[in-house]
Parts: structure tokens; C-alpha cells; sequence
């Protein structure tokens, strides 16, 4: 950079941004990259240092990990120069609040040095990651990381907007941090995520009655992950967040209560949820029957976006699905968005071929919906093995197999058929329908061709919406170490593409100009607009 050309350091925090694009979730190597990058860039020549040091957007994450090892001794430990950039870097991002992620942190007194820095300007934090493993809980770390931050009452983390963090082990929920983290202590919490969260024993509960470790009532997101206590447990903490708007639970295995824990529910419906526009539940595969009972405690009026995973299980048909038909129909919500797993085909152990339609598409809930989504939940499709008797140099999807208990594949035809096709009785599935997205099914290109003409031609007055986008995201996309397989869904992801290109090019000449259909079918995920729920914030669904 010459003399004469001076970058605005607006413009050039937003070149370096969109360079070094941060990750939500660091793992691995790439936890001190983010951190690091920006004394790389104050080292290209003085007018970039002087832009960047200008900004303190720059500097306001910080990650403290333990990932290149232990510490030889205390004059090798590779956090010196970390603890040396961490006091210079919280000068520069002054007064801008702080994002911090702390992993796997061992015993290092430059590490834990670290921490009490920042710790120091606690009221600055806006985001925190924290993850302690259990082993290094056992170890006290934890103990010693709590030890580092104000446990004296107020408001220390006066600004802390996200917090999530690993609550596993026997110390109960919230041990690893502290007594510094409490509802009292996070006055601006809103979004709250935890793993292996279990509920307060007796002792906990009464200790924690007057000073809550959560600040249940104020929460507009929460998520908890690998849930595994009772159900019960779980309604008592719902029943508290009265204001929530996105919940997202990943239930156990051991997720459910003995055979008669639900007939202590007053109620179906009891805990009424009205704020609650999002819902994303994951259950382990065998559903048992407090699960239901636990979703049918809930009441949710205005509910719009849903994923369930769980339900598309060919052994827990037919129960599964009149007890989830039941549990939809008990909701009496319009949904808006939904994400399903597509019914998938059986192995031999439960019929050649066995394949099944979720019959509760047809309920009135879904007569809004304006955005689907079907994906194949089946991490099997990466560890795949050839028939015994195939010779083929490229084998294609239908040559090869997963391991022995695997699912085959996911298919969503029978849905596709019938988007266009009144079928026993039913009229066509989802009239107001908008966008349809297809993560890692199977599918018949030419029946999907068929819908599409179906659903783009529709003129005012009809009453069905016209389908404007098909987003595709074909398993090809998952990596697979097998690649010889990897080559043949590459061939099947070309095959199915140069027939639904061909197709609408078909379709568009029979239009007259000015009467083409806007229909957009995307491949590239870059480009996908429809916004997953793993990724979708508690606010109602864009109209």
C-alpha cells in the first residue's frame, strides 16, 4: 500500500471480514486462527496497523484453548504471547462488548491468567462459549476457572446477551461456572444453551430458590442438548420460561419417566407457551410414551416453525404416527415452516421394501405452510461397503450398501406425488406452499418436473399457492471416504440435474413471454435462502 492511498478503516474492516469470514463454533486448529489474524494484519506495513488498530471491531473475540498441548515449563508455555496480546487487545477493542470461547483448558497459570483478565472486564461480555470436559472437571479446573471471575453479588455480567456451556458431572447444573453466574448476575441474558443440563437436586433447589442459576422468565431462546432426566424435570423449567420464543431439545437415550410420571400432569396443555413461535425437537429412536405425553403437556397457539426428528421411524409405525397426529392436532397452531425426516425404506429385518406415508401431513395445521423441508437423517450414507457380487468399476447408489442395520435410503416421492394429486379421499398437500427443499433425499427428477409445472401454473384466484423455488441439496454434498462411491452420487446428482434443466427449459418455451413460470431450482446450498432451524433466530416467520 503506497503513501497516496489511505483505505478507509470502515472499508477495510469489511474487506477483512468478508477474508476471514469467523465460525460461530471453532474446532481443532482453527480455534486461534480468528484470534491470531488480526496481529497478522497489523503486521502487512504501518497504514494497515494504524488502520486496524483504529477498530476496535478487530478485537473483540477472544479464544483461550489448550489445543497445541501442555505446557513444557513455565518459560515454554506457548500462552506467554496470548497473555501478552490479551491485556494490548482488550485496550484496542475498548468499549465494544466481548465475545469470549474457552475450550479444553488445562492446568496453566498463563491460561488461568488469561481468564482473570478477562474476567476483569466481565461487564463487557456479550457472548459466552464455555466448554470444560468432564475429565478436567474432575480435575478441578473448573473449580479453578470459577475461582477466577467476581463471585461477590451483582450484576458482573451486566451485558452478557448468549451464554452456552457444557453442565455435565456430578457437581450439578452450573458448577463449572461458579457462583459468579446467576439470574442476578445476568440481567440482559436472553439466550441460553446447555448440554447434559440435569435439574438442581432437593438440596440445589432450596439453596437456589431465592437466587435462580438461570434467569428462567427472561430467556427468548433456550436449547438443551443430550437431555436425559425426566420429563417432569423438563416441564418445571418450561413452565418458568414464560417469555420464550425458540426452544430447541435433543433428548437422550435416556430421555423418559417411568410408566406413571404423567399421571402427575393436571393437564394436557397445562404449560401454556404463547411466546413460542419456534419449536425444534430431536428424539433418540425409540420414542416411548412420557416423550408424547411430555409434547402434549404443551400448549402452543402461535407456534410456526417445527422440525421434528424422530417421527419418520419405519418400527414405531403406526403408534408413532397417531400419537404424533394426536399431538398436532392438540397444538391447534397454523404452522408456517416444518422440517421432517422423509419416510425412509426398511432393511430386510423389517420387509423388502417397506416404505410408508406420514399420514398427518393431511391435518389442517399444515394448510398454511409455506416452506418444507425433507431431509434424510441417515449418517450411514458415509460408511457404505459394495455388494459381494458386484464387478462394477462405478458402482451406482443402488450397487452399493450401508453396514449391516443401516437405512438403505430416505425417499420423498410419495410426499411429491402428492403436491399435485388428490390421493384416498385427500386433496393435494400444502396448498399455500412456497419454497420446498430436499436435504439428502432421494427423489425421482421427472416426478419432481411434474410437480413443478403443476404448482408454478397456477393463476389468481387458484387455490394453491405457485411453488417459486426448489432448493436441492443432494447427498453427493456430505463427504464420504469411500470414493468410488462419492463418484457414483456425483453421477446420480448429474443425471438429476440434466433432466430437471432440460425439463424446465421445456416447460418455458411452451409459455408465451410474459407468462413464464418464476419457478428458481437451486443447487448451490451458497445460494439456498431457506433458512434451517438450527440456524433460525425466536422471531416470527417472515411474511
Amino acid at each position: 500500500m503506497t503513501s497516496s492511498v489511505v483505505l478507509n478503516e470502515q472499508v477495510l474492516y469489511v474487506i477483512f471480514t468478508m477474508v476471514n469470514e469467523q465460525q460461530k463454533y471453532p474446532v481443532g486448529d482453527e480455534l486461534s486462527l480468528d484470534t491470531r489474524s488480526p496481529w497478522n494484519m497489523a503486521g502487512v506495513c504501518k497504514d494497515w496497523r494504524r488502520a486496524i488498530c483504529a477498530n476496535p471491531s478487530f478485537w473483540t473475540r477472544f479464544e483461550l484453548n489448550a489445543t497445541p498441548g501442555p505446557c513444557s515449563s513455565r518459560t515454554k508455555c506457548h500462552h506467554d504471547v496470548d497473555l501478552t496480546r490479551c491485556q494490548r487487545q482488550l485496550e484496542l477493542s475498548q468499549p465494544l462488548p466481548l465475545t469470549l470461547y474457552l475450550f479444553h483448558t488445562r492446568r496453566c497459570a498463563p491460561l488461568f491468567s488469561l481468564v482473570r483478565a478477562l474476567g476483569e472486564h466481565a461487564q463487557r461480555w456479550q457472548d459466552a462459549y464455555v466448554y470444560l470436559p468432564q475429565l478436567e472437571v474432575d480435575d478441578e479446573v473448573g473449580i479453578q476457572f470459577a475461582g477466577l471471575l467476581p463471585c461477590k453479588p451483582g450484576p458482573h455480567f451486566a451485558n452478557l446477551r448468549s451464554l452456552e456451556h457444557l453442565a455435565g458431572g456430578d457437581a450439578g447444573p452450573g458448577a463449572q461456572l461458579g457462583p459468579a453466574f446467576t439470574s442476578g448476575s445476568l440481567p440482559k441474558l436472553i439466550t441460553l444453551r446447555i448440554t447434559h443440563y440435569s435439574p438442581p437436586s432437593p438440596l440445589d433447589t432450596e439453596m437456589l430458590r431465592n437466587s435462580p442459576r438461570y434467569p428462567w422468565s427472561r430467556l427468548q431462546e433456550l436449547e438443551l442438548c443430550d437431555y436425559n432426566d425426566y420429563p417432569e424435570d423438563l416441564l418445571n423449567v418450561l413452565q418458568q420460561c414464560s417469555g420464550l420464543g425458540s426452544f430447541t431439545l435433543t433428548a437422550g437415550s435416556h430421555f423418559d419417566g417411568d410408566n406413571n410420571w404423567y399421571d402427575n400432569v393436571s393437564q394436557r396443555g397445562s404449560v401454556v407457551m404463547k411466546s413460542l413461535i419456534t419449536l425444534d425437537v430431536t428424539l433418540p429412536c425409540c420414542i416411548w410414551e412420557g416423550t408424547y405425553e411430555t409434547l402434549h403437556a404443551l400448549s402452543l397457539p402461535n407456534l410456526q416453525n417445527f422440525r421434528f426428528s424422530g417421527v419418520s421411524h419405519p418400527w414405531d409405525h403406526p403408534t408413532n404416527e397417531q400419537d404424533f397426529s394426536r399431538l398436532l392436532a392438540h397444538w391447534g397452531c397454523k404452522l408456517r415452516y416444518f422440517e421432517m425426516d422423509a419416510p425412509r425404506q426398511a432393511e430386510n429385518d423389517y420387509g423388502e421394501g417397506e416404505l410408508w406415508f406420514p399420514s398427518f401431513l393431511h391435518l389442517d395445521v399444515f394448510e398454511e405452510l409455506e416452506q418444507l423441508v425433507l431431509t434424510n437423517d441417515c449418517w450411514q450414507w458415509a460408511t457404505v461397503e459394495l455388494e459381494e457380487d458386484s464387478d462394477q468399476e462405478s458402482p451406482s447408489p443402488d450397487s452399493v450398501r450401508p453396514w449391516r442395520g443401516a437405512w438403505q435410503f430416505a425417499t420423498c416421492d410419495d410426499i411429491l406425488q402428492r403436491l399435485m394429486n388428490s390421493v384416498d379421499g385427500h386433496a393435494p398437500l400444502f396448498p399455500k406452499v412456497k419454497v420446498l427443499r430436499m436435504n439428502d433425499t432421494r427423489f425421482d427428477p421427472y416426478l419432481l418436473l411434474d410437480v413443478t409445472r403443476e404448482r408454478t401454473a397456477q393463476g389468481e384466484g387458484s387455490d394453491y399457492a405457485s411453488l417459486r423455488r426448489v432448493e436441492i441439496d443432494y447427498f453427493v454434498s456430505n463427504t464420504s471416504e469411500n470414493r468410488r462411491f462419492q463418484q457414483a452420487q456425483s453421477e446420480v446428482v448429474d443425471e438429476y440435474a440434466k433432466a430437471l434443466t432440460e425439463g424446465l427449459a421445456t416447460t418455458s418455451e411452451t409459455h408465451s413471454q410474459g407468462a413464464r413460470p418464476s419457478l428458481e431450482v437451486v443447487y448451490d446450498p451458497r445460494r439456498f435462502e431457506t433458512i434451517l432451524l438450527a440456524n433460525r433466530v425466536s422471531k416470527p416467520f417472515p411474511g
